[in-house]
């Protein structure tokens, strides 16, 4: 299955609107070290590793050109195994903040500049098939194969990763199915979450702000970023390939032909009357019916001329 362009637009407005876009950039308060960009792919998870590693492979200029030292440090963390050190050595941490852990620079400056190449943005977005795949395999899952399932899904597979499996739905009702799928995404969340993760799942399944709903006045994201969904399919029909034309076939016409085998014989041969009485004597004496003479046509034909 592919998702249509449309609704891939659609995930790729609301989940970003929570994980805070292209550039943004997040140090450890979560517990992954490192976060950073659309989708926030993080150092804990290993998520962001890749896309360094890509930069670093692909677009080494543009490493040179944005990254402390032409990004050395971090390529020599990323091959010796280090990473976490790296990361925690760039934030500094004060207790006195909401968020403890905040990256500073030379470094913030130097990603958020890296995250505003569309070099590095096409890299995460190539990075996000693997929470596409894991929407379009919840949706068969579940059997909803709707946008706004598939964004809800998406989101899922993106904050808590693909762990459905075995989960039965007892609704029945379209939007209890979805509601009762962001409750489960809550429900099995760490303790500090469960709230964020409500709010956000059934934001997207109601298509609005949920903060206000749910008793969080204050929740750090409220609003919507505004999309509508028409709980059409998420998908593009399939195109059935055109099987190759079959053989015409060979029908027999019962329409008796214009000329009988003798008349033809008459105009073909010389001496047909010799020809003629010879099979008619064949098919006195024996089985051969009036239009068999075609099958043994040559066969006389050797005879009588021999």
């Amino acid at each position: 299955m592919k998702p249509k362009q449309s609704t891939l637009d659609k995930a790729f407005a609301v989940t970003p609107y929570y994980e805070g876009g292209y550039n943004a950039i997040a140090g450890h308060n979560d517990g992954q070290w490192l976060s950073l960009g659309l989708i926030q792919y993080n150092l804990g998870q290993g998520t962001l590793q890749p896309l360094f590693y890509r930069l670093f492979n692909e677009y080494p200029q543009i490493a040179e050109d944005t990254l402390p030292e032409g990004g050395k440090w971090l390529k020599n963390a990323l091959d010796n195994g280090w990473i976490e050190q790296w990361a925690l050595d760039i934030q500094e941490y004060n207790s006195d903040t909401e968020a403890h852990y905040k990256v500073i620079d030379p470094w913030y400056t130097a990603l958020y500049n890296l995250c505003n190449t569309e070099e590095f943005r096409q890299i995460q977005r190539d990075a996000s098939q693997k929470y596409v795949d894991a929407a379009i395999r919840l949706c068969s899952e579940f059997n909803i194969y709707t946008d706004r399932a598939f964004c809800l899904f998406f989101d899922i597979a993106v904050q808590k990763g693909e762990y459905y499996q075995g989960y039965a739905l007892i609704e029945t009702d379209y939007f209890e199915k979805l509601v009762a799928i962001s409750n489960y995404a809550a429900d099995t969340s760490n303790e500090s979450a469960k709230l964020d993760v409500r709010i956000r799942k059934l934001s997207i399944t109601n298509g609005r702000d949920m903060s206000a709903d749910l008793g969080m006045d204050q929740y750090h994201l409220k609003g919507w970023c505004s999309v509508e969904f028409d709980d059409q399919s998420a998908f593009e029909e399939e195109t059935q390939q055109s099987e190759p034309p079959s053989e015409t076939p060979v029908t027999v016409s019962e329409e008796k032909p214009d000329k009988d085998w003798k008349q033809i014989l008459s105009e073909k041969v010389s001496e047909p009357d010799a020809w003629i009485k010879v099979v008619e004597a064949a098919q006195e004496k024996s089985d051969l019916g009036e239009f068999e003479i075609v099958k043994y046509l040559p066969e006389l034909i050797v005879k009588i001329g021999g």
